[in-house]
């Protein structure tokens, strides 16, 4: 859009509507060329309040502002206080400014700001009643084919658009002392002295820990923002009382910021199917047809042909049933058979060649190949075990995973309750306990908009109330199984219990004693499944096909459940003050990852189901095992 139809506009107040919203964080960049003085004169007049009185189109007001000392001096305070990264989003009483880049870079799946198309976009946050001088330097415009601000191009020192400040009313003098001043600023900053209000989470860090506080960046909330407001399948809202305290970006959005919805479905199916129906019927019409091999009417190569293929469909069938049924491979091959003819009999298509002894041989020689073929690994079945935690209840956890996302809570949250948990086992028994990754199955969801949260403080001895906070809670229900070093004590029941954190993403944690029986200690992941007392649900797995490359594609994604799988380092951690623990820190950005809803029947191997967190360089992230993001052996 040209800022010629916005001058044609009629009504002088709509009119100063419109130029305001052209202006504002949310805007793609209105064009000013050839209209530049006009301008300039605009966003000196959008730095006052509005009302009847104003006409923002008006020479003559904008030129008293710009040659008041004072007028200028708050315009320029306010670009000390622009940001990559927004501080107070959603907690105004943060203090500070950040403005940094992701290190490094992510592998395919995984969401951040690294897919935003414009990195230079800064938004702005510190005092609502500083919010409107922001506007004359530091809105954004589009101009000679780029998207700009009189900040940037003052301090970059574009003597043609410091000529047509001249020209609108600004003196050289304070056109000198702009240049000069906005040259001081620094392009990246961080804090090195922490407040009490920024959040702290410890991750492992070069076989130590580090302090990590999670940053929303400016540039990926807004373009989901402006995805989301023509979608509404995926859009969830959180609302602002106080939209001006949080930053240009909330107050441009009159305090309903969008966010993606991540509602899980479907959780009244069974989460795991009986193995008979998870069987393809293919194996056995292949065994039916090896029955009358002899009898068709086939040449010599054709037949050698087809028994092959149906040979090798009854071993995928065998192999299936295996794995799916747990059956001991060091059995002998007529047990092995025995065992299988009882499947066949409660098969519709198998019940007709159970104990049939052509058949009976034929399954002779295949289960011997199978059982010979079959790969036991000792890594796998021989180090590890499976422990149940059924049926866990969380109340009043924050349906928050990040700012950009409302609904299930964050798998790194939870990744945290584990880890706490495992450090609490290995604590309090001396012992070498350690988790090498984790299932979850979620039985129910409730997503729960309770009203905004007005905190409490005391200060100077009297109560007073300092913030009132955007809010949205969750009550779930919840599963483990986890898989564990097998050289250790098997703790018993009562003891897991007492080991569990009472929080987890700030919900009070619900061990359930009367299931006390279930909390059981298991050889296999699907033996651990079927353990579980809660037959509905559905397991919440990496969407390893999950690789869009926008946001704007992201919101085409039919079965979408977005939530918090990672953080992304910012800068690398460091002695700051006011760390907890001293330990280094960094600030990070939220990593978001695609949550896949299966059950456990299908035939898909038992570590598709399981999270791992990976330790990067640059990142954390949590993925499957055995992928290419796994670089640390740690839960």
């Amino acid at each position: 859009m040209h800022l010629t139809e916005l001058l044609q506009l009629p009504d002088v107040q709509v009119r100063n509507v419109e130029l305001k919203r052209a202006f504002n964080a949310l805007s793609e960049g209105v064009c000013i060329d050839g209209l530049e003085v006009q301008a300039i004169h605009i966003l000196a007049n959008l730095t006052l309040k509005l009302s009847d009185a104003l006409d923002v189109t008006s020479a003559t007001e904008s030129c008293s502002l710009l040659k008041s000392q004072d007028w200028l001096c708050k315009c320029l305070s306010a670009v000390r206080f622009r940001h990559s990264h927004n501080l107070k989003y959603p907690d105004y009483k943060n203090r500070g400014v950040l403005r940094l880049e992701p290190l490094g870079s992510l592998p395919t799946g995984y969401i951040s700001s690294q897919w935003c198309k414009d990195h230079a976009r800064l938004g702005w946050s510190h005092n609502s009643a500083d919010i409107n001088y922001q506007l004359f330097l530091c809105a954004s415009f589009n101009w000679l084919g780029g998207l700009s601000c009189i900040a940037d191009l003052i301090r970059e020192g574009d003597s043609n658009f410091k000529e047509l400040l001249s020209e609108a009313g600004v003196y050289k003098k304070d056109i000198i002392r702009l240049t000069q001043e906005l040259q001081r600023i620094a392009p990246k900053q961080t804090l090195l002295e922490l407040g009490p209000e920024l959040r702290q989470i410890r991750l492992p860090y070069r076989n130590a820990y580090c302090a990590v506080t999670p940053i929303p960046s400016h540039m990926l909330q807004r373009e989901i923002h402006l995805a989301l407001k023509a979608e509404k399948r995926h859009r969830g809202v959180i609302k602002h009382t106080r939209a001006a305290s949080v930053g240009d970006l909330a107050a441009a959005t009159a305090g309903r910021v969008f966010t993606f919805r991540t509602v899980p479905k479907k959780l009244w199916m069974w989460h795991s199917l009986n193995p008979k129906y998870s069987m393809s019927d293919t194996g056995l019409l292949a065994l039916e047809q090896l029955t009358k091999a002899e009898q068709m009417l086939l040449t010599d190569n054709n037949r050698k042909r087809l028994v092959d293929e149906w040979k090798q469909e009854v071993l995928n069938y065998i192999d299936i049933w295996i794995k799916k049924y747990d059956i001991q491979i060091e059995l002998n091959a007529s047990t092995l058979v025995a065992q299988f003819n009882v499947h066949l009999s409660k098969t519709k298509i198998g019940r007709e060649l159970a104990y049939q002894p052509d058949v009976t041989r034929l399954l002779n020689q295949l289960m011997s190949k199978a059982a010979s073929d079959y790969d036991v690994s000792p890594t796998t079945q021989g180090n590890y075990q499976y422990l149940v935690l059924p049926g866990i209840k969380i109340s009043g956890a924050t349906a928050f995973s990040s700012a950009y996302t409302v609904g299930i809570p964050s798998l790194m949250g939870i990744w945290g309750f584990l880890h706490a948990f495992e450090r609490n086992i290995q604590r309090r028994t001396s012992s070498t306990f350690q988790i090498e990754s984790f299932a979850l199955c979620l039985h129910q969801f409730v997503l729960d908009d309770r009203g905004l949260t007005r905190e409490v403080k005391l200060d100077s001895k009297r109560l007073v109330t300092p913030a009132t906070l955007p809010t949205r809670y969750c009550d779930f229900v919840i599963s483990f199984v986890l898989k564990v070093r097998k050289a250790q004590l098997q703790l018993e029941p009562i003891q897991l219990i007492s080991y569990l954190p009472n929080s987890l993403c700030q919900g009070a944690v619900h061990a359930q004693i009367d299931r006390l029986e279930s909390f059981l200690w298991m050889d296999s992941f699907y033996r651990a499944v079927q353990a579980i007392p809660e037959k509905r649900g559905r397991w919440l797995t990496p969407d390893l096909n999950f690789s869009p490359s926008d946001v704007e594609t992201l919101t085409l994604v039919p079965e979408l459940l977005l939530t918090t799988v990672g953080y992304q380092l910012l800068e690398t951690p460091t002695e700051k003050t006011g760390a907890v623990d001293d330990m280094p820190h960094a600030f990070a950005e939220p990593v978001l990852g695609n949550v896949y809803q299966r059950h456990a029947g299908a035939d898909a191997l038992d570590h598709e189901f399981f999270w791992k967190l990976a330790v990067l360089p640059n990142a954390f992230l949590l993925g499957t095992e055995g992928t290419e993001h796994e670089a640390a052996s740690t839960i």
